[in-house]
């Protein structure tokens, strides 16, 4: 299992640092290109070039994936929370799942593209 850059607080998980982050947001899109929607803090950086903390990435993916995450590093805790290669949680949902109330789709749907260096 991968080493886990983050530990324990009082409030759960402590955030992520930056160059950590960076270098699983590099790996998801290098792994699954286009078909990624990121959603959350991540999304809210990219479009406003503002640092924010996060605890996690949110990334749409178009279909259920658990053989090919596997396959590319991403691993499982005993609750069932991803991990990508870098250590830090990533929340992955796909069409069909709801987010605060909203369809994913919709959320696809309305997404604004924006390059990601």
């Amino acid at each position: 299992m991968a080493k886990r850059h983050h530990s324990p607080g009082k409030r759960g998980y402590r955030c992520v640092d930056a160059a950590t982050l960076e270098k699983e947001v590099s790996y998801i899109l290098q792994e699954f290109g286009s078909e990624t929607v990121f959603i959350g803090s991540i999304a809210m950086m990219a479009h406003t070039e503002r640092g924010r903390r996060t605890k996690d990435i949110d990334v749409i993916l178009p279909h259920e994936c658990t053989a090919m995450l596997i396959e590319r590093g991403f691993t499982t805790d005993k609750k069932g929370a991803w991990y990508g290669p870098h250590g830090v949680k990533v929340d992955f949902y796909t069409r069909g799942e709801k987010i605060g109330g909203i369809p994913v789709e919709d959320i696809e749907r309305d997404a604004q593209t924006k390059k990601m260096e």
